[in-house]
């Protein structure tokens, strides 16, 4: 008798249409190709003279770091020589598989640049999609901060708005003033601090860098409006860096300044004297064009003029992103893409993006199972155990698929497992990830929450256990595995639908071609088989209890007056009600930033504003607020006033009049109704 198992809802993929055909720019399409073979391409510190400064090379020798990957040896010495231009410095993009070191690409320059500025103020901005991205970009940082004496600030969902005023801001005579030379964020948390309580304090207007890693996921559509496009809203990142500075504010800098002035003889020697690097870090003066080889006074050719702001773009898969390339304002920019050492690629862009210009790592073994979709976790476990000796990452495609895989996993007795998904909270995540790291756990279930710029150095095995949706989804996935020039194996399962869809869609045949057919040890899950069903009955024992502790919880909150809204405009409003204190009096304006706001990206972001509803709603009679709910109320009275129904033949029925009917309408003087029905809406 054969035993049918039920574990997972199976998860359709639709086939995702390809974006139409456009012409590459010119300087996409002449891209700087850098070789991808981070193992035999290595550039030895010991044979880099002028080209990067001695400073950073003694941070990096000791941390350790003997050579260089190819993408930072073609990027570092270009992005150092513009920090030090009088002219104004063109923005970098990079194009380079995961683990290849794109992350040092920006901070040693940003730290070289930054390292005389002569007060701390949020100079460098770096904007990461996850909260786990910006702990590990915050250790780079830290890691070479203190030779320059920098502070740097990282903020995410996980501390409330207070405890992140404690670490960006000092208090001073004039008020609150941002102190932090480096900031790192999440979206959801910038725009929090955009247009928080305390955005007059936010001060952009000395931000010189900013860095947007994962690029080609921040900028799509959402988040290109919220953290770019001025679209009404006043504090907008480029909006607050280019709005005018304080004359008092610029008089005492100058003064300031002024001090450090002296004569020198400027040469064509590459790297400046040290007055220059400190006033060309310096984000509210610009250096005027200066003659070389003349006896010159630097502040005769200073005036009160902001270095415009450069913006540096990463993601492995950046190149494939020209839609978003091309609506980001970009100022003579500069592309930098790995590819084989032995090859040169034209760039072309048609309906389904061609494979090979994705790059992946050279030691990356790719792999697919095909299997029925009952037995997947089946194959799950016979994996683990023929590499258990390896650190693992699988990744699912919804959180409820990590939820039950790792539980039924602990259930059949592999008790180093561990979950990470959005229903965990960021706290337990990072101590996950502090266990993975040390190696207390092998085996993390996750969702695609991990799947972009997280660096595990010892994971050796990836497996999907739902196919990614795109390519490009699937590059940053194996991109857990074979990193910094590390071998790593990535195995797919596919059900056999999926394999007949793969090998028959363009877009997905291309890919499909890659994997290799990997064989499971079948005795073994034969074996498994025997106890499967048993271990089901748990699970769903088991899904069930969570999701009553899980409603319980819910109920506790509500009682205790955290009331979440219902909908996203409610949700809307009450950010409103919480952050925008600067709307006025003009309703249309207000209404305008109403519907804006209502767009929201991050989930996160709303439900957390959203549970503070029952305490917000207090300050609605407050401040200009107060105008927004009385108008709307108003509008809303004058509607239901003034509302007419729509009346057809189809919707109504005629009423008969009785006698004493007819006489009262006599009496009051419609007495002649000739010809007139008085009907009334029909009522099933």
């Amino acid at each position: 008798m054969e035993m049918e198992f039920t574990f997972l809802e199976s998860h359709q993929q639709k086939a995702q249409p390809g974006d139409p055909s456009t012409v590459l720019p010119e300087w996409i399409r002449s891209a700087e190709i850098v070789s991808r073979n981070i193992v035999d391409d290595q550039i030895p510190l010991d044979k880099i003279n002028e080209e990067i400064p001695q400073f950073l090379k003694d941070a990096l020798l000791e941390n350790g770091i003997k050579t260089l990957f190819p993408i930072q040896g073609a990027v570092l010495p270009f992005f150092i020589n513009c920090t030090w231009s009088v002219e104004p410095p063109p923005d970098i993009c990079i194009s380079s598989p995961t683990g290849s070191g794109k992350t040092l690409c920006y901070v040693l320059p940003i730290i070289y640049a930054l390292r005389d500025r002569p007060m701390p103020r949020i100079r460098a901005l770096v904007i990461v999609p996850t909260a786990e991205l910006v702990d590990q970009v915050y250790q780079v940082f830290s890691q070479f901060a203190k030779y320059a004496k920098l502070k740097v600030v990282s903020i995410s969902g996980e501390k409330s708005l207070k405890r992140d005023y404690n670490k960006i801001y000092e208090t001073t005579p004039g008020g609150l003033c941002a102190t932090c030379d480096v900031l790192i964020s999440t979206p959801g948390r910038l725009l929090e601090h955009l247009f928080g309580p305390h955005r007059s304090s936010f001060n952009l207007q000395y931000l010189r860098f900013l860095v947007f890693d994962e690029a080609d996921f921040l900028l799509r559509d959402d988040y290109y409006a919220l953290l770019l496009k001025a679209s009404g809203y006043r504090n907008s990142i480029e909006e607050t860096v280019y709005c005018s500075n304080d004359d008092s504010t610029t008089c005492c800098d100058a003064m300031a300044l002024d001090r450090n002035f002296e004569f020198y003889n400027l040469t064509s020697d590459k790297h400046f004297p040290a007055t220059t690097r400190m006033i060309s870090s310096r984000c509210d003066y610009h250096v005027k064009r200066i003659p070389l080889n003349s006896r010159i006074r630097l502040k005769d050719y200073l005036h009160p003029h902001y270095v415009p702001l450069q913006k540096i773009l990463l993601s492995a898969t950046l190149a494939q992103s020209s839609e978003i390339l091309s609506r980001i304002q970009l100022f003579r920019p500069v592309m930098y893409k790995s590819e084989n050492s032995d090859t040169v690629q034209q760039y072309t862009l048609n309906e389904n993006i061609p494979t090979n210009e994705i790059v992946f790592p050279t030691n990356l073994e790719e792999y697919f199972v095909e299997c029925d979709l009952q037995v997947k976790p089946l194959i799950v476990c016979s994996l683990l155990k023929q590499f258990d000796c390896m650190q693992i990452l699988c990744f699912t495609e919804t959180r409820r698929h990590s939820h039950r895989l790792a539980v039924l996993l602990q259930l059949m007795k592999f008790n180093d497992v561990a979950e990470i998904s959005k229903d965990i909270s960021l706290g337990q995540r990072r101590r996950t990830l502090t266990a993975f790291a040390d190696g207390k756990i092998k085996i993390i279930i996750c969702s695609h929450l991990l799947s972009r710029g997280i660096s595990f150095p010892a994971v050796g095995l990836v497996i999907c256990y739902d196919p990614p949706k795109n390519f490009q989804s699937y590059a940053h996935v194996a991109g857990r595995t074979a990193r910094a020039g590390k071998s790593g194996k990535i195995i797919t399962l596919f059900t056999t639908d999926e394999v007949d869809r793969c090998s028959k869609i363009d877009c997905y045949s291309t890919y499909f071609s890659r994997l290799q057919r990997y064989s499971i040890d079948e005795q073994y899950v034969e074996k498994l088989k025997q106890d499967y069903a048993t271990k089901l009955s748990m699970l769903e024992s088991k899904v069930k209890q969570d999701e009553l502790d899980e409603t319980m919880t819910k109920k506790k909150h509500c009682q205790t007056g955290r009331v979440r809204t219902k909908t996203i405009k409610k949700a809307a409003r009450t950010i409103i009600n919480r952050y925008y204190t600067r709307l006025g009096f003009d309703f249309h304006t207000n209404k305008r930033i109403v519907d804006e706001i209502a767009i929201v990206p991050s989930k996160r972001m709303r439900n957390k504003i959203a549970g503070f509803t029952t305490h917000l709603m207090k300050r609605i009679q407050k401040g200009p607020v107060r105008g927004i709910s009385i108008k709307l109320q108003e509008e809303e009275r004058e509607r239901r006033d003034n509302y007419v129904p729509d009346v057809s033949a189809l919707s109504v029925e005629t009423l008969n009049i009785d006698e004493e009917t007819k006489a009262l309408l006599d009496s009051l003087g419609f007495g002649n109704m000739e010809g007139i029905e008085i009907v009334r809406p029909a009522i099933s």
